[in-house]
């Protein structure tokens, strides 16, 4: 059963999850553009009040602190009423995940949509977490080649240091890209993960969106291709690197760009021990 209080059942739930910097808003903005589909900004809902470690959820106390996270998004999201399904504190992981996606859910049905997609990078640590909950969750994983997101986490590191902390070097870049891939790669096979390689997105958008919909149960849409307007209503004001998500659909040069012939070799070197043929369709 959902966890909703709407009349309206919730009839799938879809999290859009991988790499930070992978391509991610792209993707959602493309899945967002499906008619029967309602998504919103980055919620970083798990990502911002539960520990990654599970051995830390167990001794993880969830209290004003964190509601006070969740109330932020429902403010500017003017969904505020919502922090009422949050319990006052508790030491239940599950109750509180619950908690989270109940309001996720009462968004949904409140647009008056039955199927939601949340896109929050990071959520990719929370698969497990979700699953325990509510089992017919569906998870996208964006996969992209390492040079692209080293690029680009590098690269946003230097304008935003305090979001992309853990990320201010190259090699604290490539050390996040092979994390995030080793988490994907665990998913390989597991019911309700499906995968998507950037590349192929780019080179062959129907085909990958048109299968993705079949792994996902839906119909596909013509509408999905046509996703750029989709894109503005899911950058929040702080977001603005997002912006980039309705341009031109293309390939990445900035590997090129951000790293000095030596940078490149020596990034080269150190993701080419990393297979991605295991996230091929």
């Amino acid at each position: 059963t959902f966890m909703t209080t709407s009349k309206e059942q919730i009839r799938k739930r879809i999290f859009v999850v991988g790499a930070a910097r992978s391509g991610t808003t792209l993707l959602q903005s493309m899945l967002a553009s499906h008619p029967g589909i309602h998504s919103f900004p980055e919620t970083h809902f798990f990502r911002g009040t539960v520990p990654k470690r599970w051995w830390l959820r167990l001794v993880k106390r969830y209290g004003a602190a964190e509601r006070s996270f969740i109330s932020s998004f429902l403010e500017r999201i003017e969904h505020p009423e919502l922090v009422r399904h949050l319990p006052h504190h508790t030491w239940s992981q599950k109750a509180w995940a619950k908690s989270l996606l109940r309001i996720l859910d009462d968004i949904c049905t409140a647009a008056g949509f039955s199927i939601w997609l949340e896109k929050t990078p990071m959520h990719l640590y929370f698969t497990d977490l979700i699953t325990l909950i509510a089992p017919q969750t569906m998870f996208v994983h964006l996969i992209r080649s390492g040079e692209d997101v080293v690029a680009s986490l590098y690269e946003a590191s230097r304008s935003d240091p305090e979001f992309f902390a853990g990320a201010r070097s190259k090699s604290q870049c490539i050390r996040r890209w092979k994390r995030d891939i080793t988490i994907s790669k665990r998913s390989v096979g597991v019911r309700n993960h499906s995968f998507v390689k950037y590349e192929q997105l780019v080179d062959e958008p129907k085909e990958n969106l048109s299968r993705l919909c079949d792994e996902l149960g839906l119909k596909f849409s013509d509408q999905m291709l046509d996703y750029r307007a989709a894109a503005e209503k899911f950058v929040l004001p702080e977001e603005s690197w997002k912006k980039k998500a309705k341009e031109t659909l293309e390939k990445s040069s900035k590997f090129e760009q951000v790293f000095s012939a030596d940078e490149q070799t020596y990034i080269r070197q150190k993701i080419r021990t990393i297979d991605l043929t295991p996230f091929d369709n």
